[in-house]
């Protein structure tokens, strides 16, 4: 609850948390997921997204938080959101210079 100009306001937050585990799963059911998960998005829920698929982090995500020996080492968006750059950050624990 917050207060605004003397009273209180409730907001929900949704929050939608997707391991990476979807190896098994066809492609026609992975990309039904991708929509779901984009639709919660753009309803303004909170979307977690665990995945070594750099490809689908990418098409995926707005942003990509990324770890380096357990702390967050680059925070990709926009057109630095890249296979590249995260690879580069995974490997050097640093932000591309890119980026």
């Amino acid at each position: 609850m917050e207060a605004l100009g003397g009273g209180m306001r409730s907001e929900r937050l949704a929050i939608v948390c997707s391991d990476q585990n979807r190896s098994g799963v066809d492609i026609g059911a992975k990309a039904e997921m991708h929509v779901l998960v984009r639709a919660a998005a753009d309803g303004g829920a909170v979307v977690l997204l665990n995945s070594t698929d750099l490809d689908e982090l990418v098409s995926a995500s707005d942003r990509v938080l990324v770890f380096f020996q357990g702390r967050v080492c680059a925070e990709l968006s926009g057109p630095h959101l890249t296979v590249r750059n995260m690879l580069e950050s995974m490997n050097t624990g640093a932000m591309p210079a890119a980026a």
